[in-house]
């Protein structure tokens, strides 16, 4: 599991204490399924929604929670960047 994947599994593990949500109504799809996806993608940078989907064995079908899986995305990518001290502090 490449660093991204590393820090993200860290905030799953976080997580494991509050209920999981509903992401895709569809593929019945969790918030955690789909952040553990991301951490577990086989790629060196942040999988695309269809990677994602990919990762879970499954397709999008009305496509409503594409938008949700890239915040999720976009969330766990920054929460890396911090967590690396990629992202500078403002004086």
């Amino acid at each position: 599991m490449h660093e991204f994947g590393h820090h993200l599994t860290q905030r799953i593990n976080l997580r494991v204490e509050n209920a999981a949500v509903i992401v895709c109504s569809c593929n019945i799809l969790t918030d955690q399924q789909v952040l553990h996806a991301i951490a577990t993608a086989t790629t060196n940078r942040p999988p695309t929604v269809k990677e994602v989907y990919a990762g879970l064995r499954c397709r999008a079908r009305c496509g409503g929670c594409a938008a949700t899986i890239r915040k999720l995305r976009e969330e766990a990518n920054a929460s890396a960047a911090l967590e690396n001290g990629a992202v500078g502090v403002a004086a």
